[in-house]
C-alpha cells in the first residue's frame, strides 16, 4: 500500500493524478507490477485541481469513499471510518503496500497490513514530528515494521537514523529536475518583478498570508509586481474573493493545477521571485524547482527546509503565519537586485550540489522497484497505492 500526497480528479471512467506520480508508476508498472491507486474522492473543487490520467494499463484506480474538504474536522474524520471495510478488501488482494504516511487513510491502511499480515514500505513525505497524539504513539511500531523508508530529505533520515531506523532519500517526483537546462530568461532591472507561489492553494500553505502582504505592498506604492499563483485546493475561491475585496485582483494570475510541464516551466522561467510561505513541510520539490530555475526564495525555515536552505545565503526566510515578516522579506528582494541575483546563483549551486545524487538514483519508481527485489515480492496480486490527500471527483 502506498499513500502518496497529492491533488487529482476522478471524472467520471477518467482519473486524474498530479503531474510528477508517473515517475512512481511507470517504474513500477514497467516491472509487471499491477498497481491500485486506493483514495477517498473529494467532492470538492473539480474546477481548481486536474492533473495527469492514468494511462498504464497495469494501474488502476479503487474508491475508498467520499469526503468533502470543505467539511468541518470532526465530519471529515467520520467519513474516514467508512473507508475501513475497503481498505481491508484491498490489502488483502494485495502481495505489498506502499504507504505515503503520515495521514489517516495512511494509519488505518498500516493497521490494516498488521491485521492481516501484509509487509509494507514507507514514505514519509511530510513532517511527522508535531503530529496528533495516535500518530506519535504508534509511529516506533509503525516504523520498525515497515519493510523500507523512503523520507524527504538526507536530514530526515539522519534524524530517523537516531532512532535506529534505515531510511533512503527520495528521488522528488518533479519532470522539471530531469531537464538538463534550468537557465532561466535574462531579467530587465526595470521589468515588472513577478512573485510565484506554486503549491496546493490551501491555508497551511500560507497563501492568505502572501495575499496580505502583497496588499501591502501595493498599499505601500510597490506598483510594477504581480502575483503569480500555481495550484489548486479547497481556498482558491475564497483567495480569489478577498484578492478582489483588497482591490488587487487585477494584479493576481490563478492558473490552477498546472498539468503540462512545459507550460509550468515556462511560468518559472518568466519569474523573479518565488513564494512559500509554508505552515508545515518536509522539503518541498518546488524549493528545488526555484532553485533550479535559478529564482531567489522566500520562504518559512520549518521542519527540514533550514537543513538545505540557508538565510540570507539562498533564501531569505520569513516567521510563520506572519505577513508582517513576509512584507519584510519580499521587500528586501525587491528593492536589491544584487542580492536577488546572489542568492539566485547561490541557490542554484545547492541544487547542482544535489542534482547528481538524485539523477543516479533514476526515478522515485526505480527507487521503489530496486527494494522490493531485494524484497523478493512478486507480482501475483497486486501492489496498492492509497492517498493520504483526498481525490477530487465530479458528481
Amino acid at each position: 500500500m502506498l499513500v502518496p500526497n497529492y491533488a487529482a480528479v476522478v471524472d467520471g471512467c477518467q482519473v486524474y493524478l498530479e503531474v510528477g506520480l508517473p515517475l512512481l508508476l511507470e517504474p513500477l508498472a514497467g516491472n509487471g507490477i499491477t498497481v491500485v491507486v486506493a483514495a477517498p474522492v473529494d467532492l470538492a473543487n473539480l474546477a481548481w485541481s486536474c492533473g495527469r490520467p492514468i494511462n498504464l494499463q497495469q494501474v488502476h484506480f479503487q474508491q475508498l469513499g467520499k469526503v468533502n474538504s470543505r467539511y468541518p474536522f470532526m465530519r471529515r474524520g467520520i467519513s474516514y471510518i467508512f473507508q475501513i471495510k475497503n481498505i481491508l478488501r484491498l490489502i488483502k488482494n494485495a502481495d505489498f503496500c506502499y504507504v505515503f504516511f503520515p495521514g489517516h487513510t495512511s494509519l488505518l491502511s498500516v493497521l490494516g497490513c498488521w491485521l492481516l499480515g501484509r509487509p509494507y514500505g514507507l514514505y514519509i513525505r511530510g513532517q511527522f514530528i508535531g503530529v496528533q497524539e495516535i500518530f506519535r504513539k504508534l509511529m516506533p511500531w509503525i516504523f520498525a515494521k515497515a519493510k523500507f523508508l523512503f523520507v524527504t530529505g538526507h536530514a530526515l533520515a539522519h534524524q530517523l537514523s537516531k532512532f535506529g531506523y534505515r531510511a533512503t532519500p527520495v528521488v522528488p517526483m518533479s519532470p522539471l529536475l530531469l531537464r538538463n537546462d534550468w537557465n532561466s530568461k535574462a531579467k530587465d532591472v526595470n521589468q515588472e518583478i513577478k512573485l510565484l507561489f506554486v503549491g496546493q492553494m490551501i491555508r497551511e500553505k500560507g497563501i492568505f498570508e502572501l495575499l496580505h502582504a502583497f496588499h501591502q505592498l501595493v498599499l505601500e506604492g510597490f506598483n510594477l509586481f504581480s502575483l503569480h499563483m500555481v495550484g489548486g485546493g479547497a481556498e482558491v475561491d475564497s483567495f480569489y474573493t478577498q484578492a478582489l475585496r483588497m482591490g488587487v485582483a487585477d494584479r493576481i494570475k490563478i492558473y490552477g493545477f498546472c498539468a503540462d510541464s512545459q507550460a509550468l516551466e515556462e511560468i518559472f522561467r518568466n519569474a523573479d521571485i518565488f513564494v512559500l510561505p509554508t505552515y508545515c513541510e518536509g522539503f518541498p520539490r518546488v524549493l528545488w524547482e526555484a532553485m533550479a530555475f535559478r529564482l531567489p526564495i522566500v520562504t518559512t525555515a520549518v521542519s527540514q527546509i533550514p537543513t538545505v536552505m540557508r538565510d540570507g545565503e539562498n533564501v531569505v526566510f520569513c516567521k510563520t503565519q506572519s505577513s508582517e515578516s513576509l512584507v519584510e522579506a519580499l521587500k528586501k528582494l525587491i528593492t536589491n537586485h544584487a542580492l536577488r541575483d546572489r542568492l539566485a546563483e547561490n541557490g542554484y549551486k545547492t541544487w547542482l550540489q544535489q542534482k547528481e545524487a538524485f539523477l543516479a538514483d533514476g526515478s522515485h519508481g526505480a527507487q521503489v522497484v530496486r527494494e522490493l527485489r531485494r524484497l523478493g515480492v512478486i507480482p501475483g496480486k497486486e501492489s496498492i497505492i492509497v492517498t493520504e490527500r483526498d481525490l477530487t471527483c465530479a458528481v
